[in-house]
C-alpha cells in the first residue's frame, strides 16, 4: 500500500532550460517556452464543478432543527 514513491515535482522553467541545455540554447528556449506556452493556448479551460454552493438536502431537516432549537432552549431557560 504505501509504496515508496519517487521524487516527483514539477520543475521550473529554469530547471527544465538546464535539463535540455544539450541542445543548445535557443532550441531549449524553444521546447521548454514557447512549445509550451502553444500547448497552453490550445487546451480549453474547463470547470469540472459549477460555481455555487451545493449542500445535501435532507427532509425534512428545517422541522427537525427548529424542534432540536426549542426543546433545547425549553430545557435550558424552561
Amino acid at each position: 500500500r504505501n509504496k515508496p514513491q519517487p521524487d516527483l515535482h514539477f520543475y521550473s522553467t529554469q530547471e527544465m532550460l538546464d535539463a535540455f541545455s544539450f541542445l543548445g540554447e535557443d532550441i531549449a528556449k524553444e521546447i521548454v517556452i514557447d512549445n509550451t506556452n502553444k500547448i497552453a493556448d490550445e487546451i480549453s479551460e474547463i470547470q469540472p464543478i459549477k460555481d455555487g454552493l451545493y449542500p445535501p438536502h435532507i427532509a425534512h431537516a428545517d422541522e427537525e432543527m427548529k424542534k432540536l432549537t426549542y426543546d433545547k432552549a425549553y430545557e435550558l431557560y424552561g
